[in-house]
């Protein structure tokens, strides 16, 4: 649920919500500037397509009672839509992949960088960058290879 004059569209984005979310709702839609991030919403779904489908677009107005009954028929469709094919099934394991991927990723960069050595070899890096000794993705690729060998044979990974 976005609304208009928050910056909505940009926290949505911010936030990941484009990526993850199954319906949109435009709040309060009678205020300046709800159609113009109604538009941005439907073009910006045109990205998120999952199993045929782009998230709907809802504007509403709490206040008014304006387009409950819309949302609701919205809410309705996509869930008799996930219903279909095991849909509902699918979409529950990919975000458990998602969510378990996120978790391991986390804890092995928790672990990556509290060694010791990576500090030292980022603080080199760091110093590098500042005495012009080359550009950061450059600095970054010389950081992983003086890093990598030492990694294969940690803790991090067992």
């Amino acid at each position: 649920v976005l609304v208009p004059e928050s910056g909505g569209m940009v926290q949505a984005m911010k936030a990941g919500l484009m990526e993850i979310a199954d319906l949109f709702v435009v709040n309060k839609s009678d205020r300046p500037g709800a159609d113009e991030m109604k538009m941005q919403l439907v073009d910006a779904s045109r990205y998120v397509i999952w199993e045929g489908r782009r998230p709907a677009v809802v504007m509403t107005s709490a206040l008014k009672g304006d387009g409950l009954v819309e949302l609701a028929d919205e809410v309705e469709a996509y869930g008799r839509w996930l219903q279909e094919g095991g849909r509902k099934e699918k979409k529950r394991r990919d975000q458990a992949k998602t969510r378990i991927r996120e978790l391991v990723r986390s804890g092995l960069e928790e672990r990556f960088w509290a060694r010791d050595s990576v500090q030292r070899a980022l603080d080199l890096a760091a110093q590098e960058h500042q005495l012009g000794g080359g550009s950061l993705v450059e600095l970054a690729q010389q950081f992983w290879v003086s890093v990598r060998d030492e990694l294969s044979r940690s803790e991090i990974v067992t």
